[in-house]
């Protein structure tokens, strides 16, 4: 999609309802709903984290959509693919700064240029034992 019909295209994005974790659960593994449930007493006490999907244009105003590669470590996300982003820190006055502070520090992307549209449905990671926004 050209970046400008992206543009355009925000105040519709930021009216429109989020259609929360049924629809989550449509792009889910099947066996999800089963870890949600297996998980219910783990979900109390889950950490949180804040992530960005994050468009920009490219040099010929073609939109694109930032994803990361994470490291390879010793930990169940290990090399995986997903959004900037990562754990609150103390010094975090909401997710949205941990999102942007997390940006920064993963890809570089300063504060000052990054606009947010709305807040994304929370999603919880059985593995890790997160819960994501």
């Amino acid at each position: 999609m050209n970046f400008n019909t992206f543009l355009n295209s925000i105040s519709k994005i930021e009216n429109i309802e989020l259609p929360a974790q049924e629809s989550q659960f449509k792009m889910a593994p099947p066996f999800r709903h089963e870890l949600i449930e297996r998980f219910s007493e783990e979900m109390k006490a889950a950490k949180r984290a804040g992530v960005l999907a994050m468009f920009y244009p490219d040099i010929n105003l073609k939109t694109n959509l930032v994803l990361i590669h994470r490291k390879t470590y010793k930990g169940v996300h290990s090399a995986q693919i997903g959004f900037p982003g990562g754990k609150i820190e103390p010094q975090d006055n909401s997710l949205k700064e941990t999102a942007i502070r997390e940006t920064y520090e993963e890809i570089g992307v300063e504060q000052r240029k990054i606009e947010i549209l709305k807040q994304l449905t929370e999603v919880y990671i059985p593995p890790s034992n997160y819960f994501v926004q």
